[in-house]
């Protein structure tokens, strides 16, 4: 540890020795119009970068994978493409062996029922991969059904 060493001299020192010069930190000067001081360290830079070992984070994590239920929401009074989007995501996920709980909600007007239930026939005829409706219930403003995948064997 030496101290008052000018930038040139420990540059020149640290290249004689094979080792790179690295800024530690910036200290405060002790006088109150003064320059402040600069701490340095030498070592080998490219040495500690090689023999680095893996971080733990990256090497410990699990492989996360998508579990669960999964909620795919209609409007009655959705367009043509937003249904065709949210269509081919059910069947998405009915491929991949999670189970889908379609939710078809037309609000607090009676009236928009049969649209509805037409909706409802409509995506159960769309949907192209192998399932089964395990729950189907019907309340005053909406149809919730649970479809499961089904597997080939």
């Amino acid at each position: 540890v030496r101290e008052n060493v000018d930038k040139r001299t420990a540059v020149r020192e640290a290249k004689s020795l094979g080792l790179d010069l690295v800024q530690v930190s910036l200290q405060p000067s002790e006088k109150p119009n003064g320059q402040p001081r600069v701490v340095c360290k030498m070592f080998d830079f490219r040495k500690r970068m090689h023999s680095a070992p893996p971080k733990k984070a990256q090497a410990e994590e699990p492989e996360r994978k998508m579990r669960g239920d999964k909620d795919i929401h209609y409007k009655v009074d959705i367009e043509a493409h937003d249904e065709g989007v949210k269509t081919r995501r059910v069947v998405g996920f009915l491929e991949k062996g999670h189970p889908v709980n379609l939710v078809i909600e037309w609000g607090h007007r009676s009236e928009k029922s049969p649209k509805g239930m037409a909706l409802y026939d409509r995506l159960l005829e769309t949907i192209d991969a192998p399932y089964t409706i395990a729950k189907s219930k019907t309340t005053n403003n909406a149809i919730r059904a649970r479809l499961n995948p089904q597997f080939k064997k």
